[in-house]
């Protein structure tokens, strides 16, 4: 039994002395992750949001009005702009950086159809807009919605939009 007990303290100090590892090699990549999500956020809108930080176990830490909050504490319309900033600074860290092998698509189902108000769509196309804007060919953008809200976002022929009451499928 006491052979065991080696091998488990063994064992446990091997891996926190890799999770130290982990954290120092991968400290500078998130500290760029954490600066682009913080700019998108703010680009976004989310200007109540001071700070992003990601905890060694890889947890996203919001810190909005001095005070440190999860997503989960978010209101939904905070979540949606988190979410699209998060996975916009992952491509980015791509194109800008060479790091990561993101297949640099954003693929949206039915938006507005939960976690925005009708309100904020317009903001949410604007926002869609800016970033087709920005990375033009180094990134693609598919929104699969009934709403002519996001027609807009995108050159013409890069627009694939069926006449009322036809299917796609």
């Amino acid at each position: 039994m006491a052979n065991l007990n080696l091998k488990r303290d063994v064992l446990e100090y091997a891996l926190k002395g890799l999770e130290k590892k982990r954290v120092q090699l991968n400290k500078d990549i998130l500290s760029k992750l954490q600066e682009l999500i913080i700019n998108e956020v703010h680009a976004f809108g989310l200007l109540s949001i001071d700070n992003i930080e990601i905890s060694d176990k890889y947890e996203l830490i919001f810190v909005q009005h001095g005070i440190s909050v999860s997503f989960t504490d978010l209101t939904e319309g905070e979540k949606l702009r988190v979410k699209l900033a998060f996975y916009l600074s992952l491509i980015q860290l791509d194109i800008e950086h060479n790091l990561g092998r993101h297949p640099r698509f954003l693929i949206f189902d039915s938006p507005g159809s939960e976690e925005m108000v009708p309100k904020h769509l317009q903001g949410l196309s604007d926002i869609l807009k800016s970033i087709n804007d920005r990375f033009k060919d180094k990134l693609q953008i598919f929104v699969g919605s009934a709403l002519r809200d996001f027609s807009h976002i995108t050159d013409k022929e890069k627009t694939f939009i069926k006449e009322e009451d036809h299917f796609v499928f």
